[in-house]
């Protein structure tokens, strides 16, 4: 909806944040169209729904339709009612009823319609007030004619009376809601049409339903078209997000029109000829509106400090902040809508589409074996910069600025382990103040997480008081960090009782160190069969020793062929590694691009530990060794049964995936179009493979057909 119920409301919604769908809930309908993608929604909202009990529905509404955030799952929560412009007490259960937005009158007599799971489906069983349940009756949603006002009701939020031409089907009467919330009831009705397509529509003969059991495309014309049009007139509302998140939570589905717009307008609309691109599809954006609509970015630094400011778009488009937050012993791998990082990811410095304010988390991984954090010392004004991290120190004594603690009015010195040249910071204390830089020269300002510092006199440093502008420049290797008062003095170091504050007299001058964050790394250690995986989200060059393939298949599909890439590993690029076994590899990140073409590359990877769910539309293989007859190939991954079960994809490697049916196991095949050469100088060809991938301890005597380094040879 594009208007607030009141501004409490609108209030409660904004503050929130909102979670979104795993990267692999929707991705079987990838590349699908029409009818076809319809079906595999069906599938998708389906598996593992588990609807309550229509008498347990009252006990869980709290958690969902709740007016105020912080009433959330409480029994006193009030609700705002979506048929009205009441709001009442879920207590209060004389006020209201358990309202079905698409008639069970539709499904049949009872008690057959009891069985059916829209009888008691919490996105499409909703609480509304007791007299506009009954106004709603068993009408279709339609157009009023409101031009006699003694023919229609208005009940706040609904009107109920004649239908105009084109809409209510066979029915004389149909119910519409205000324009404001035309199109949540679209997306429920979208959603119980594809949920709910192979019940049994229209077998009461006393009520006749436009919706058709298992008939493309359950909606009657009139009914998806004007429910398209509300749909695309009124994008999805923060309100709705939470709905659809909490009652994830609850029922364990989703409506996919909510979290996608566009589908409706793929399975209803002018792109039914048109396959569903799930990689450039944006979450919330619709094609209908066309509206030019500003929303805003939050970043939270989620563990960290200095977290980027907000940004607002431009005609709905942002292109990501690439400023960086800070948090010691991690470093930054780029944002999500969700803390846990299972929502959406978002890259900086790329440009998405918004149709509605978001809220982004920085993601972290520890420092370790990834990358490092470097605290370089500042030597030269050009390495004063906005945007960078900064911590003031005093190396002689090994100290640098901690916090300012209550009653007392300068910055204390905590203890840090620094380089013997003092050129950089070993180790930064949890209790350093690590400053984000911004303004301009002559005026700069130094933020952390306790404040903007600042001064309010000779001596006297505080947070977000008094002065908070600062001259910094570097002369000869030495810092001057001034008020921009010059009564106020410098920030300097009194050695006699530690602690840095700002001096009129002569102490000691401190020293900046920013923040500068090392190439990134990933170590794999290949198996004892030789072989590894792995995916990152930047490029990596590739270690001496190790050779790296892409995956295609064969025509038949019963054989995976591997290419090699011989330069760069792209970045967002899954690989298979070769090497020696049992032996670490380091893949160091680099700026160069990479000359291999792997657009055809079928395997796939994922940053964290994500759920894999079946689905009878893809399978999914992992490099494994079978013992029993010494091959190597791509097999069912650990846990999954067959090629279409359920597993947990491991962060950083890598897995074969296939759309539709393949063979039970994969056997390894090496590029064809690498050349065949006749063995010439054996003695200088000391890594030797079989045809199936298995690595040989010895150069073979055996006439035939081995891989070395990348090529088929031909032992003669």
């Amino acid at each position: 909806m594009k208007k607030s119920f009141v501004t409490l409301f609108l209030l409660a919604l904004c503050l929130s944040a909102v979670a979104q769908p795993s990267a692999t809930y929707y991705q079987t309908i990838d590349g699908l169209k029409k009818d076809i993608l319809k079906d595999t929604l069906h599938a998708i909202i389906n598996r593992g729904r588990t609807n309550v009990k229509y008498t347990k529905l009252n006990e869980k509404y709290p958690s969902i339709y709740y007016l105020y955030d912080d009433e959330k799952g409480k029994e006193t929560a009030r609700v705002y009612d979506l048929f009205s412009d009441e709001v009442f007490a879920f207590t209060s259960t004389s006020a209201w009823n358990k309202e079905h937005v698409i008639p069970k009158s539709w499904w049949g007599t009872k008690p057959e319609n009891e069985k059916v799971g829209a009888y008691n489906d919490i996105f499409s069983v909703i609480p509304s007030l007791s007299t506009a349940n009954s106004a709603k009756s068993n009408y279709p949603p339609g157009i009023v004619d409101k031009t006699n006002p003694n023919d229609y009701k208005d009940s706040g939020r609904m009107w109920t009376g004649p239908a105009t031409n084109g809409t209510g089907g066979s029915y004389s009467k149909v119910w519409e809601p205000y324009d404001d919330y035309k199109g949540d009831f679209a997306r429920i009705i979208m959603y119980v049409a594809t949920c709910y397509a192979d019940i049994a529509w229209g077998s009461n003969s006393n009520v006749e339903s436009e919706f058709n059991k298992e008939v493309w495309p359950t909606m009657n014309e009139w009914l998806y078209k004007l429910m398209l049009k509300w749909h695309n007139d009124d994008p999805v509302s923060e309100k709705e997000k939470k709905i659809n998140n909490d009652a994830f939570d609850i029922q364990k589905n989703r409506n996919p029109f909510i979290d996608y717009p566009a589908l409706a307008d793929y399975i209803w609309g002018d792109y039914q000829t048109q396959a569903f691109d799930l990689s450039s599809a944006q979450l919330y954006t619709h094609i209908g509106s066309g509206e030019a609509t500003f929303f805003t970015v939050t970043y939270m630094a989620n563990g960290g400090s200095a977290a980027p400011a907000a940004q607002t778009t431009q005609d709905s488009r942002v292109t990501i902040t690439t400023a960086k937050p800070y948090r010691i012993g991690y470093v930054f791998t780029g944002w999500n809508t969700r803390e846990d990082g299972r929502g959406q990811s978002y890259i900086p410095g790329q440009t998405y589409t918004l149709s509605a304010n978001v809220t982004l988390y920085a993601q972290w991984v520890e420092s370790g074996d990834n990358s490092e954090t470097v605290w370089q010392l500042v030597t030269t004004n050009d390495e004063i910069a906005a945007g960078g991290h900064y911590v003031i120190a005093y190396n002689t004594k090994n100290v640098v600025a901690g916090t300012i603690e209550e009653k007392k009015d300068f910055m204390k010195a905590v203890s840090a382990t620094f380089s013997d040249d003092k050129t950089t910071i070993v180790t930064l204390p949890d209790d350093a103040l690590v400053f984000t830089l911004d303004g301009t020269n002559g005026a700069w300002t130094l933020t952390c997480d306790d404040g903007l510092l600042g001064t309010t006199a000779a001596k006297k440093l505080a947070f977000g008081k008094g002065v908070t502008a600062w001259d910094i420049t570097i002369t000869d290797g030495v810092v001057t960090i001034a008020s921009t008062n010059s009564d106020y003095g410098t920030l300097q170091f009194n050695e006699g009782t530690p602690r840095f504050n700002t001096y009129t007299s002569k102490q000691k001058p401190v020293q900046l160190y920013r923040q500068v964050e090392s190439s990134r790394h990933y170590t794999v250690t290949t198996t004892e069969f030789n072989y590894a995986t792995l995916f990152l989200d930047y490029p990596v060059t590739i270690p001496d020793g190790a050779e790296v393939f892409f995956a295609t298949l064969t025509d038949n599909r019963e054989a995976a062929i591997l290419h090699p890439i011989t330069d760069v590993i792209p970045a967002l690029t899954a690989v298979i590694v070769r090497g020696e076994a049992n032996t670490p590899y380091t893949f160091e990140e680099t700026t160069e691009i990479s000359a291999t073409d792997a657009s055809e590359n079928l395997l796939i990877g994922y940053l964290t530990n994500t759920p894999i769910t079946s689905s009878p539309a893809v399978s999914y293989y992992a490099v494994n060794y079978r013992a029993a007859n010494g091959e190597v190939g791509f097999f069912a991954p650990k846990g999954a049964g067959n090629p279409n079960g359920s597993f947990t994809a491991v962060a950083h490697k890598a897995y074969l995936k296939v759309n539709g049916q393949a063979a039970s196991s994969l056997a390894l095949r090496f590029d064809d179009s690498t050349s065949i050469k006749d063995l010439k100088n054996p003695e200088d060809l000391n890594v030797w493979y079989d045809l199936f991938g298995r690595r040989l301890n010895t150069q073979p005597t055996q006439k035939g057909i081995y891989i070395v380094n990348g090529h088929k040879v031909i032992l003669k």
